[in-house]
């Protein structure tokens, strides 16, 4: 997994993740790709979400801190 932070608007960024994996060589290999590809999706989602309610919080802090 890697992330990448693009700048946009003033004061707004946008961060993608990109998840490199190898190609399947089977039709079970494809099918467990698929099921762990959601499961990845969910805790990808939770990471993220959490690390935007760090950046909010910390930018609402006073500066100096």
């Amino acid at each position: 997994v890697s992330y990448v932070v693009e700048p946009r608007r003033a004061g707004r960024c946008r961060l993608v993740a990109c998840l490199s994996v190898a190609a399947p060589s089977s039709f079970l290999g494809s099918a467990r790709l698929t099921l762990l590809s959601f499961g990845d999706l969910l805790m990808m989602r939770k990471q993220l979400i959490t690390l935007k309610e760090h950046a909010e919080r910390r930018g609402s802090e006073p500066r100096g801190r």
